[in-house]
């Protein structure tokens, strides 16, 4: 594993060496006290922070092992944290770089001291903690707890390191999945939109199927999701089902039936209670008689009000809006040899032998300097964003299109920690890709000293999407051997973030931060030479005049832009350009999303 560093320079085993049992380790950087809990303020009542040893009578790290089952939501809206830590609990490899081993509550060893890891913007850190946990006065944990052991406590103070790393428990409210698997695993998100009745077809339907059998057999860490009812929080459907709630996917199973072969998705609720799909499939549903009793027994088939459910793929397909992959690095987003024979979908899913090269650059959107917002209603203001210079050489190995493959992933950085200030958490962003032209001297303005390049130089290449507020976007380009410039900007100018730019390619790329600006922009410097993008520009204004809900709500610019996932094809996954599509995505339009 990489170098671990240790958070706010708390050195575990420097700080264990010091406490024991009779003397047990207060945690100075994360108090027991109300802010740790509502950093607005807000209180709940009947809570006292107590040690698990002073509450049961025997406490325990962890009871037989690891399981998804031991994570149960608690009185804080972060089932997307939930649902991804226990989507790692499917991956023991993974689980063992989150949860360190040898920790527990017996004799010498208890020191009150525990620590976990997690992947924060690029590095790893070591995140130490004290056991002192909220309780009810009647014994209940406040928050994360297992239902069944209660005395089984990995999963709370794994909940507590990670609300120390945002500030508050409070500041964990609403999220998705993959933010939770990103930061577990360093992993790589993939979105998908189900529901967008453009593009939704059987074809791209057992696209879909295909996707998600792929990324499961590559133990990707998969979860989903219902559109949120703007006006109700987790509203509650009749199938069991909840609005705005997030799910983890714990197994996909094909299954031999009376009436033929049926493939299986087993979800979870973190929850963890009775409020469960219903439906065909369900725990006590008749379909489940048309299955051996030996295929039950393998799928390990209960009628347990856990949260956990089977349904089948077409109930998945017709009742999610959302499919969410964190795959475990970028290889994984290939097939095997033999699976490209069968897989008609094969620009996206090439070589499962590729070897990636990584490029990190962490960048800032600093008001008046580089934050230019999406260029409106000054449109030279857009090119004062931060630029970054691509470099690709060298085709993909035995690509018979004479192609590169280039992953872009833009993340902002501390989005939960401005909470704390009363900020917004996540701003509305997106980057963009172009191509330098043929013919222009990009060493020219690497000479005069990182010259950034403008638009009469520039062909479009594509997007991430619409400006969305997300911590993170991903797309995976596929584009010929040249020099390419991206983007990345906020929706608003003068608004102050930093960021991180993550960037994949087959091939060693070489790359430069450009950050000298031209000075007197001409028109030619500053506009598309194309009449459509210039109309969307001043569409934009109108449609989009008004705040984050109203955006939301109104008639996107662009019809292919589906729901609020950054893909410019909800038939295609949010990493994916096939090269072949018109994209014309110069165009600053505005997501809302949130998952609680």
């Amino acid at each position: 594993m990489c170098d671990i560093r240790p958070y706010k320079n708390q050195d575990y085993e420097a700080l264990k060496s010091k406490h024991n049992s009779k003397d047990l380790f207060v945690d100075p950087e994360f108090p027991a006290t109300s802010k740790s809990i509502y950093h607005s303020g807000k209180r709940l009542t009947d809570v006292q922070w107590h040690r698990p040893t002073t509450v049961f009578r025997k406490a325990q790290f962890v009871i037989d092992g690891f399981q998804r089952g031991d994570l149960d939501q608690g009185e804080i809206g972060n089932c997307w944290f939930i649902a991804g830590s226990g989507a790692v609990t499917l991956n023991p490899d993974l689980l063992q770089h989150v949860v360190p081993s040898n920790q527990s509550f017996d004799g010498d060893d208890y020191a009150g001291i525990f620590h976990f890891r997690f992947w924060l913007y690029g590095y790893w850190y070591d995140v130490v903690i004290d056991d002192r946990l909220p309780f009810h006065s009647d014994g209940r944990l406040v928050f994360c707890r297992n239902k069944k052991d209660k005395n089984e406590m990995w999963a709370p103070l794994l909940e507590k390191a990670y609300a120390k790393i945002c500030g508050s428990y409070e500041a964990m409210e609403g999220g998705f999945t993959t933010d939770a698997l990103i930061d577990m695993t360093g992993g790589i998100e993939e979105a998908f939109e189900l529901n967008n009745s453009s593009t939704v077809n059987a074809e791209f339907k057992e696209r879909v199927k295909r996707v998600l059998w792929q990324a499961y057999l590559r133990k990707s860490m998969l979860g989903c999701s219902i559109t949120a009812d703007p006006n109700v929080t987790e509203a509650r459907l009749s199938n069991g089902l909840v609005k705005g709630h997030a799910y983890s996917i714990t197994r996909v199973a094909d299954v031999t039936t009376s009436s033929g072969p049926v493939t299986l998705v087993r979800c979870l609720n973190p929850w963890g209670n009775e409020t469960e799909w219903n439906g065909k499939y369900s725990d006590n549903s008749n379909a489940w008689s048309e299955i051996s009793d030996e295929e039950k027994e393998e799928l390990g088939v209960n009628t347990i009000n856990d949260g956990e459910f089977w349904m089948s793929f077409d109930d998945f397909f017709s009742n999610f809006h959302q499919l969410h992959i964190c795959h475990r690095g970028p290889a994984s987003l290939g097939t095997t040899e033999d699976d490209a024979g069968s897989c008609t979908w094969t620009n996206l899913f090439r070589d499962d032998k590729l070897t990636w090269k990584e490029e990190m650059l962490h960048g800032e959107w600093v008001p008046g300097s580089t934050a230019g917002g999406c260029g409106q209603p000054n449109k030279e203001n857009y090119w004062i964003n931060p630029q970054y210079l691509v470099r690709l050489r060298m085709i993909d190995d035995d690509d018979d299109e004479n192609l590169c493959t280039m992953i872009v992933a833009l993340m902002q950085k501390e989005t939960r920690q401005r909470r704390l200030r009363g900020l917004e958490g996540e701003d509305y962003m997106q980057f963009r890709v172009f191509k330098i032209k043929d013919g222009v001297n990009v060493q020219d303005n690497i000479e005069q000293g990182n010259l950034k390049f403008y638009m009469n130089q520039l062909e479009r290449v594509g997007a991430s999407g619409s400006y969305i507020n997300r911590r993170e976007v991903t797309k995976r380009f596929r584009v010929p051997p040249g020099d390419y410039i991206i983007i990345p900007s906020t929706y608003d100018a003068d608004k102050p973030g930093k960021f991180l730019l993550r960037m994949f390619t087959e091939k060693q790329a070489d790359q430069a931060q450009l950050d000298q600006d031209k000075e007197d922009l001409t028109e030619a410097d500053v506009f598309f030479q194309d009449e459509n993008i210039d109309v969307l520009f001043s569409e934009w204004s109108s449609l989009f005049g008004g705040d984050a809900e109203e955006a939301a709500t109104s008639k996107p610019i662009n019809p292919d832009i589906g729901g609020v996932f950054p893909s410019p094809r909800p038939d295609l996954p949010s990493n994916f350009d096939g090269g072949d599509i018109n994209d014309n995505e110069m165009y600053p339009q505005k997501r809302f999303c949130s998952i609680m």
